[in-house]
């Protein structure tokens, strides 16, 4: 591979070319970071895609940390810039939000190896790159729930409801598309696009709740006192620390938490530890399995007798909600650090979560032949879209300040079977 470090006296490149290489430098970073994850690259990989010396990787960017926030918040400014402009280019509210939901979708996947480095990476970020990320996604926020305003007080949209669920309903399904898009799939993205939209808008527009809030609150809370514990351990011991792990791993990212920071916070010695586990790798699995393992037992005990596909629909949501809010940190884990699992393990949870979509989209095929649901849309996009909007709320969700999760589930329920009915409903 020819050398790119020809420097000036100075150590320097010229400004130009030094902004070039600086460019190339961070899309081979994004292509590493996609293809071994970011805890796997290292500065030296860096430098030989680069095709230089290490240190002189180093004219060029400070660390490693530094390519991954340019990568995160490169992508986010797109998809900000992009729906700014949709949003900006109506004065009608429905018209921009509609615009907002479609261009949201597309900005994202155009881009979907960056926007999924972001997903599970983004947590290795440090405190003060973490918040810069965080401020755009407020700004994002904040620009959203003004429209929301106008939508709502000019009568096009379902008053009584927190702007944070309409708001978030949509940005879940439409952020999970990058877990589960294909370019090559049986709908073109303006399409899927245009779908996503819908569902979302004619759930928010339904001028009543589908189910009696109060009653679908009261037949299903039994079901919170069958849920079992998360997954089997040794002992107490064993138990605490997975639920700390998650909790480390959760907030502040699988890659910066260290054995040490897990043994400190259990309260014990480091070489205890394994007496549980093998590594640090094994103690991502453990989690990361049991998560998979605990939604799919949770969801087929929650259907077992439940007759009729509406009933078995909203069942499953409420079952599915209450589960992953129970355990978020654990979720949360197995969603967006899957991939620093090894090849085997990964390839073992994947089987777990295709059972799991396979039984999604056989309770949504019920429900399309029952009447209920649309049957111009395959139902394995009714099934991204569901997960979509069902999964991604442990990052938002807020314990004492949101709902309980059945009373949450059964709304995000009432959004999605009014954004997908059947045409005659």
């Amino acid at each position: 591979m020819p050398r790119t470090d020809a420097l000036l006296e100075d150590g320097k490149e010229p400004a130009s070319q030094g902004a070039q290489t600086r460019e190339r430098l961070r899309q081979l970073a994004l292509d590493l970071f996609w293809e071994k994850g970011y805890r796997k690259t290292s500065t030296r990989d860096l430098a030989a895609a680069l095709g230089v010396k290490q240190a002189s990787l180093y004219y060029h960017v400070k660390n490693k940390e530094e390519l991954l926030y340019d990568i995160c918040s490169s992508s986010l400014q797109h998809v900000i810039e992009q729906v700014e402009a949709a949003a900006h280019s109506t004065t009608d509210p429905l018209e921009a939000l509609a615009a907002i939901a479609r261009t949201h979708m597309v900005a994202t996947l155009e881009q979907q190896r960056q926007m999924l480095v972001s997903m599970y990476d983004y947590r290795s970020l440090s405190a003060g790159f973490f918040e810069e990320i965080n401020i755009f996604w407020t700004r994002y926020e904040l620009m959203v729930t003004r429209i929301y305003d106008q939508a709502i007080v000019s009568g096009q949209m379902r008053s009584g409801i927190p702007h944070k669920y309409h708001y978030h309903a949509v940005m879940s399904m439409t952020n999970w598309s990058v877990l589960w898009y294909r370019p090559d799939g049986e709908l073109p993205l303006a399409q899927l696009a245009q779908f996503f939209s819908t569902i979302y808008l004619e759930g928010a527009r339904a001028p009543g709740a589908r189910f009696d809030l109060g009653l679908g609150q009261t037949a299903i809370s039994a079901h919170q006192a069958e849920l079992r514990p998360i997954c089997v351990t040794k002992n107490e011991t064993h138990a605490r620390l997975l639920d700390i792990s998650s909790m480390l791993f959760a907030t502040g990212g699988f890659t910066t938490t260290s054995i040490r920071e897990v043994a400190d916070a259990m309260g014990i010695e480091k070489a205890s530890l394994y007496y549980y586990i093998t590594s640090k790798d094994d103690l991502c699995y453990q989690i990361i399995r049991s998560a998979h393992e605990h939604m799919l037992t949770s969801a087929r005990n929650a259907l077992e007798g439940v007759v009729g596909a509406e009933a078995r629909l909203l069942r499953f949501i409420v079952a599915h909600v209450d589960a992953l809010l129970e355990h978020k940190n654990w979720f949360a884990v197995a969603n967006e650090q899957i991939n620093f699992l090894d090849a085997r393990k990964r390839a073992e949870m994947v089987g777990l979560r295709d059972a799991y979509e396979l039984m999604v989209r056989q309770i949504l095929a019920d429900a399309v032949a029952a009447g209920l649901l649309r049957a111009d849309v395959p139902v394995r996009y009714l099934g991204f879209a569901l997960l979509g909007m069902i999964t991604h709320i442990y990052p938002w969700y807020q314990e004492g300040v949101d709902p309980q999760p059945q009373a949450l589930a059964v709304l995000l329920a009432d959004f999605f079977l009014h954004g997908i009915r059947a045409p005659h409903m």
